[in-house]
């Protein structure tokens, strides 16, 4: 499960949009999208570098690469 959310930065200008993805399905979903995307188009940058990163540690230190789910 997906769920999304939005609301106003302390700049009133600029939206924030909260993702969560939920259960281990969702969350390797977004590992292999964002390992696809950043293949290719590298030029979006250091901070979905990093967020693909930091979710590859998480489904590592939790073990879930081993649930076979996709």
């Amino acid at each position: 499960m997906i769920h999304a959310r939005v609301s106003q930065s302390d700049n009133a200008f600029e939206p924030v949009l909260h993702l969560s993805f939920v259960g281990v399905l969702e969350l390797k979903r977004l590992q292999s999208l964002l390992a696809r995307s950043l293949n290719c188009a590298p030029e979006f940058g250091k901070d979905y570098f990093e967020l693909s990163d930091r979710l590859d540690s998480l489904i590592a230190s939790h073990e879930l690469s081993r649930i076979d789910t996709l």
